[in-house]
């Protein structure tokens, strides 16, 4: 029997995703699946404020997704920046590509080890975000040419879905109210009010996600009387 090609089992698995499951995230998982990744993210607008993420709930990915967001670098970023796939492997003692020297050493000093593939989501040829994947260190990568069409075809159902933004991103809602709050405490632009949250994760050496959970419940305020 021969097997269907991989935007028709794409489909398929994303038929069968609980109706109650965000639409990014249950195409994140179904992705996952289909390629046999053990984890990873989907992220459209990666270079912008506007940032629209799901990952699969796996350790390994939460963090170095994380570490992409804080540090404005990493895989899926590449690929989209420069619109074909990417391929990174570390261990404790391994260096990355010179263009991802800053993320490798970052995530290598946490003690991760895993092997990366991030390619462009693309409509029409223009990348508008990127899938990344990640494996188990030593684990064969998925190859670019089984990974584009999946990551083109998540990219065509996320854009030519109808539903409400919140519905697709939940998280998103947090994270503009959170820089949101921030332009109002400090009179900057959105790219600005990111950048002040993404700094104060790294100072903290905390996620992102922790840091808008803190401005968000008003236990920190970058005004005039900034909290720890």
């Amino acid at each position: 029997m021969v097997e269907p090609p991989q935007p028709a089992r794409l489909a398929r698995l994303l038929a069968r995703v609980d109706p109650g499951v965000p639409l990014a995230s249950g195409l994140c998982d179904a992705c996952v699946q289909l390629l046999g990744a053990t984890g990873g993210a989907l992220t459209l607008l990666p270079t912008a404020f506007e940032r629209l993420s799901a990952t699969t709930s796996d350790e390994t990915t939460l963090r170095l997704e994380d570490l992409q967001e804080v540090l404005g670098e990493g895989p899926g970023r590449l690929a989209y920046v420069e619109n074909h796939g990417i391929e990174l492997s570390f261990a404790s003692d391994a260096e990355g590509p010179s263009a991802l020297s800053v993320f490798a050493s970052a995530a290598t000093a946490t003690g991760t080890s895993a092997t990366v593939v991030a390619v462009p989501m693309r409509l029409e040829g223009r990348p508008l975000g990127s899938l990344t994947l990640y494996q188990d260190a030593g684990d064969p990568p998925i190859a670019d040419h089984e990974a584009q069409p999946v990551a083109d075809t998540a990219c065509a159902v996320l854009l030519g879905s109808r539903a409400p933004l919140e519905q697709q991103w939940p998280d998103q809602t947090r994270r503009h109210r959170a820089i949101g709050m921030v332009i109002a405490q400090l009179r900057v632009g959105p790219d600005d009010a990111l950048a002040v949250l993404r700094a104060r994760a790294l100072a903290r050496a905390s996620s992102l996600g922790s840091v808008i959970d803190d401005v968000l419940e008003r236990r920190l305020s970058f005004g005039t009387a900034t909290s720890a």
